[in-house]
C-alpha cells in the first residue's frame, strides 16, 4: 500500500557518460580515490518541453533538471536497438585510449567525441545529447538548398523506393546525378 507520501522521483541517476564511466588512474590509494564522479548528478525533474526530431522514428529530445542545479539534455529514441551503439562508443572508447599513448596523436589532441548510449531493451533507450552538434540531414539539406549539390531529398526518396531492392541500380542512378 501507498504511505501517503509522494516523491516526483525515486534518487535516480542521470545517465551521463561521465557517471557511467569508472576512473582508474595510474597510481592510485583506494581510501582516496573516487571511482565515480562525485556528487553523482540526480535526477530532481524533467522540463514539460519536448523536442521530436524529424526523422524516421521521431526521437523525442528532452532535458533534465539535475541536483547539481545544471539542465542535460537527452534523445529518447523508439523502435530502434541502441545496443550496437553503446558496443560503438566502448569501441571509440579504446579508440581514444590508444590514440592517447601515441605521441603524435596527443599533440593534436585527436579524439573522438563520447556519449553515454543507455540501451533500455532492444527497442528503445536513452542517448547523451551533445551540444553544438549538426544533424547529418540538416547539413545535407543545407548543402542542397545553399549550393544545389546533390539530390533533393525527396527525389533520393523516390529513388530509393524505386530500386531499394536493386542495390547496383539505384548506385547506377546516384552516380549519374553526381557526375
Amino acid at each position: 500500500g501507498c504511505d501517503g507520501g509522494y516523491q516526483k522521483f525515486v534518487t535516480i541517476m542521470i545517465p551521463l557518460l561521465s557517471t557511467l564511466t569508472c576512473n582508474i588512474p595510474d597510481r592510485f590509494d583506494y581510501q582516496q580515490h573516487s571511482f565515480f564522479q562525485t556528487p553523482t548528478p540526480m535526477i530532481v525533474d524533467i522540463n514539460d518541453r519536448v523536442d521530436v526530431l524529424a526523422s524516421l522514428i521521431r526521437p523525442k529530445k528532452i532535458q533534465i533538471i539535475s541536483s547539481n542545479g545544471k539542465k542535460y539534455s537527452m534523445l529518447c529514441k523508439p523502435k530502434d536497438d541502441l545496443r550496437r551503439d553503446s558496443r560503438l562508443m566502448e569501441f571509440n572508447s579504446l579508440v581514444n585510449k590508444l590514440l592517447n599513448k601515441n605521441a603524435k596523436a596527443r599533440k593534436r589532441d585527436l579524439r573522438i567525441c563520447l556519449y553515454a548510449v543507455v540501451p533500455l531493451n532492444d527497442e528503445c533507450g536513452i542517448i547523451e545529447w551533445v551540444d553544438n552538434t549538426v544533424s547529418y540531414r540538416s547539413v545535407v539539406l543545407h548543402l542542397n538548398s545553399e549550393f544545389k549539390y546533390g539530390i533533393p531529398i525527396e527525389e533520393l526518396k523516390k529513388l530509393y523506393l524505386q530500386t531499394q531492392r536493386d542495390h547496383e541500380k539505384l548506385l547506377k542512378l546516384i552516380t549519374i546525378k553526381f557526375f
